[in-house]
């Protein structure tokens, strides 16, 4: 669907393109410019694969908490990273005719509810249905950054360098429901409420561009980013008030995360 979506959005600026005339291209300062980012996304996908912890269970020994054996819904940072894949909004603010400030952002917000385990009838041939637990998801990313846009002989051509910083939360939290141990009556599992695991992370990188003006007011753009640094905090809490597991993971990147721009500038 997103493929048809960019094919169609491509053929209007194309058609505008060829149906209008403009004699300067040029960004000037106090112009907007508003984009739709396709592809790869800027949430870091490298080391941060996320789970809620597993309840904690109880054997002849002490309780055990269990990091992620246990888990049906894990959280990534990003999805599919092809051309069909929106990444999020970018606004752009021209100060001068050449340097523009930037902000993107993007969130999701999710929800699984949970089932019980329910108990068949052998001798009926019905089986037993499992149970899942409930799992809330919440993903966010905000970037701010600058850019400098060189001049050329083509003014419909706008390449550009610059600079991002960039936050991202991410968090996933299970409810347990009634398992076969508990509704058949063997030793349960215990589940103290609320078990969540979260990501704090932050990224410097710098990034490269080039946006072509299709028709006045309209372009398409390409953006690469040619080195940047991530810094993410792992934190899983098996129940309220306990200490939580942390764990930091660190990635370098290089020629990564192309993107592909549809933007309008007014």
């Amino acid at each position: 669907m997103y493929k048809s979506i960019i094919s169609i959005v491509l053929g209007v600026l194309l058609f505008a393109a060829s149906t209008h005339a403009q004699e300067s291209y040029a960004p000037r300062q106090g112009q907007i410019q508003a984009t739709l980012v396709l592809g790869n996304s800027p949430f870091n996908d490298g080391a941060v694969n996320l789970s809620a912890p597993a309840a904690i269970s109880y054997g002849s020994s002490a309780p055990i908490m269990d990091a992620g054996s246990d888990v049906t819904n894990i959280l990534r940072f990003s999805g599919s990273n092809d051309a069909s894949n929106i990444v999020g909004a970018e606004l752009k603010y021209f100060v001068t005719d050449q340097i523009a400030v930037s902000f993107l952002g993007a969130g999701t917000y999710s929800l699984t509810p949970g089932k019980d385990f329910e108990q068949g009838v052998p001798a009926s041939g019905i089986p037993n249905n499992g149970n899942f637990d409930a799992s809330y998801n919440t993903r966010l990313v905000g970037s701010v950054g600058a850019d400098y846009y060189f001049s050329t002989s083509l003014e419909r051509v706008q390449p550009y360098a610059g600079a991002r910083f960039t936050m991202q939360y991410a968090s996933i939290t299970a409810e347990a429901t009634m398992d076969a141990a508990t509704a058949l009556g063997s030793t349960p599992t215990i589940d103290y409420g609320q078990r969540t695991g979260q990501i704090l992370g932050w990224s410097p990188a710098l990034i490269a561009g080039i946006d072509y003006v299709v028709a006045p007011g309209m372009l398409v753009g390409l953006e690469i980013t040619p080195v940047s640094y991530y810094h993410s905090k792992v934190s899983l809490y098996a129940a309220h008030g306990l200490t939580p597991a942390t764990g930091v993971a660190k990635e370098w990147l290089f020629l990564s995360q192309p993107k592909l721009k549809i933007g309008f500038r007014f």
